[in-house]
């Protein structure tokens, strides 16, 4: 696949861009399984509060979607200021 990528996209050129693409590659799965893993983990923590009151599970599920979306944003953004880093 990188052989494809770093021919078909740069043609040849710079293996810059064929890096960079497995990194993304390689980042969006890492964050995508760790996205499974903490909405799966919240949706149970809503269920058990849902039992209680509805404003407790709405604010359960608010705060663990917030928390998914800060740490996969967090951590794409530091893989990427990494990889800014090692081109400079």
């Amino acid at each position: 696949m990188a052989v494809i990528v770093f021919f078909c996209v740069d043609e040849g050129q710079s293996i810059f861009t064929t890096f960079a693409f497995i990194v993304g590659a390689l980042t969006s799965m890492f964050c995508g399984a760790l996205g499974m893993k903490i909405a799966t983990y919240s949706n149970y923590r809503t269920t058990i509060c849902a039992k209680n009151s509805l404003g407790s599970a709405f604010n359960t599920a608010y705060r663990a979607g917030c928390v998914m979306g800060f740490i996969l944003v967090s951590c794409s953004m530091l893989i990427l200021l990494i990889l800014l880093l090692i081109y400079k």
